[in-house]
């Protein structure tokens, strides 16, 4: 595993470890992602919440889509996206709340020649109680990320994404 892996590794647990014992939770997702330069993809998820303090979430992600296709090269890509970001929560109503973020991720990317590298996205969506803890999510997301390696110059992968899923709370 190289240093850099690692060094998220560590700080993801930190971060969950530091957590608010209030509104945390885990979940699992179907996700959709649309990109500038390989089309479309679809992939699961996992998502773990910590709440750091009233209505502020630390968000951590990880996704895998593994049919994405350059265009320019037909270079077929795996993507790996590990993401930690904030987002800021609040109730909309009876059962429903609102969250709105924004992260940074380190995607591995599986392709010939291509680097991992770094992304950002933005995502707003909601949560609707189904049991006292477990609740149904929808976000859309947009990531921002360029990929270096596939074709003569670098690939954009960044573009529109939508997710869904359970959530568990504790």
């Amino acid at each position: 595993m190289s240093m850099r892996r690692t060094v998220w590794l560590v700080l993801a647990a930190f971060a969950l470890a530091t957590g608010a014992q209030a509104y945390n939770g885990w979940g699992i997702f179907a996700s959709y992602w649309n990109t500038s330069d390989a089309g479309d993809g679809f992939g699961p998820g996992l998502k773990i919440s910590a709440e750091m303090v009233p209505g502020v979430q630390l968000e951590l992600r990880g996704s895998y889509f593994s049919s994405l296709e350059d265009e320019v090269s037909a270079a077929d890509i795996e993507v790996i996206p590990l993401e930690a970001g904030l987002a800021l929560t609040g109730g909309a109503g009876t059962g429903v709340t609102l969250l709105a973020g924004a992260g940074a991720g380190y995607c591995l990317v599986d392709a010939v020649g291509a680097d991992d590298e770094v992304s950002y996205y933005f995502v707003g969506g909601a949560e609707w109680s189904v049991r006292p803890n477990a609740a149904l999510f929808a976000e859309i997301k947009y990531t921002v990320l360029e990929v270096d390696g596939l074709s003569p110059e670098k690939t954009d992968l960044t573009g529109p994404g939508a997710s869904a899923g359970l959530l568990i709370r504790w």
